[in-house]
């Protein structure tokens, strides 16, 4: 079952990074999941993610497009324009779009039967197939985040820093 799944995951169209470990104390597998820019930038334009425009182009919001990508404030790679939650988003899109096919329809039994165009991983979670899915953190943001935030007592506070996170 979990290497069906894992097959499903890495062949899915846009392509997604999938590291799995055992761990031995919870007595489970978890996929670690990633996606690279390209992945990401398609993803925000297939999602239409409203993105600041910088002044010289007027402002505001408007929804990203990947060729427009130099309009955008910090819009010179998928890291500076997207932020941590955004990029959690658009994984945990891609992963949800990823559908049964043609034959896949035993796939997982007992524990679930899919349907030729289902959505995979939602249907996962909600037969306990699928424990729990949550986002891991940019670690190298948090550390400079807890430098600014919480390791400097007499400093104002970078309010701004956490949302931004």
């Amino acid at each position: 079952m979990l290497l069906w799944l894992l097959q499903k995951l890495r062949g899915s169209r846009p392509r997604l990074q999938v590291c799995v470990r055992q761990h031995a104390s919870a007595q489970c597998s978890a996929f670690y999941i990633a996606a690279d820019d390209d992945v990401l930038l398609q993803t925000a334009e297939e999602v239409h993610l409203p993105k600041l425009l910088k002044p010289e182009f007027g402002g505001g919001y408007k929804e990203f497009t990947v060729r427009d990508m130099h309009c955008f404030q910090n819009g010179t790679s998928a890291s500076e324009l997207l932020n941590s939650q955004e990029r959690g988003a658009l994984v945990k899109h891609v992963l949800e779009s990823a559908r049964a096919e043609p034959g896949d329809e035993h796939a997982l039994e007992p524990a679930l039967t899919l349907r030729p165009g289902q959505s995979i991983v939602p249907a996962c979670v909600s037969r306990g197939v699928i424990a729990s899915m949550f986002p891991l953190h940019d670690r190298a943001a948090l550390e400079s985040l807890r430098k600014k935030w919480v390791k400097t007592l007499f400093t104002p506070q970078p309010l701004g820093k956490p949302l931004t996170y």
